[in-house]
């Protein structure tokens, strides 16, 4: 089984999260406690930034790292905004161990991306799935704050809650609107607001453009599994997502 080796390290670094490690101490897992900064370091420590740029994810202790791009900073608030919820440790981990990822290419104000993420994320959930990132281009300056505001809540340890406001809002998507919106998830307006104009997003959007142009995508909202443009359907998302997970178990 070609993932068997992925999932033994995962049970021998549970089973070794007892041992001594430092605290995270990083702008990824400073929110936690530092026993669960501890953890959560330990578990970032045990992979590669799924965007493909060959470095370890954005607050490991090895490097080099990833500079922070929208997966690499998935899969680390996956696990600190997890292991901060409470979930078993043992179910963090092994979210990092799945085998698929999907990306979605839109952003948040693309007609059809409440559709098509909530058809992804049930067709997910139904196989067990969890590893879905949101890739933003950022094609208008509305488009950018609303990015900004989802990193804003990511500084807060409440990006995944966040990104639901963002995906369920209607519009409009002004400064004012935007940052009301983050008290929704129990978050001052005013420190947003502060945060907004100061945030700097280039490097992130830049990198999911280049992603996206890499694909071939020239339309929004497009679903990518490994690497591959899958129809925004139900049928041919489960079709991918099960001959992934088949050849997998190769």
């Amino acid at each position: 089984m070609r993932s068997a080796p992925i999932r033994l390290l995962a049970i021998g670094l549970l089973l070794s999260v007892a041992s001594p490690v430092q605290p995270g101490g990083n702008q990824w897992t400073s929110l936690l406690p530092d026993s669960l900064a501890a953890v959560a370091t330990r578990f970032i420590d045990q992979g590669k930034c799924p965007c493909r740029c060959g470095n370890y994810l954005p607050g490991s202790t090895r490097a080099p790292t990833c500079f922070g791009c929208s997966v690499g900073k998935a899969e680390v608030s996956r696990v600190a905004e997890g292991l901060a919820a409470g979930i078993p440790r043992g179910d963090v981990l092994l979210v990092l161990s799945e085998p698929v990822l999907i990306n979605v290419f839109a952003d948040y104000a693309d007609a059809g991306l409440r559709e098509t993420w909530q058809r992804v994320a049930r067709i997910a959930a139904e196989n067990g799935l969890h590893r879905i990132v949101l890739r933003t281009p950022a094609r208008t300056e509305a488009a950018r704050r609303a990015v900004a505001i989802g990193e804003f809540a990511r500084t807060r340890g409440r990006f995944f809650d966040m990104q639901r406001v963002l995906i369920d809002h209607d519009g409009p998507w002004d400064v004012r609107t935007l940052v009301a919106l983050v008290e929704r998830v129990g978050l001052s307006p005013r420190a947003a607001k502060r945060y907004v104009k100061a945030a700097d997003v280039s490097a992130q959007v830049n990198k999911d453009r280049q992603h996206a142009a890499l694909a071939g995508i020239a339309s929004y909202p497009t679903v990518e599994i490994e690497n591959t443009i899958v129809e925004n359907s139900d049928d041919a998302l489960r079709r991918k997502i099960r001959r992934v997970l088949y050849e997998d178990s190769m």
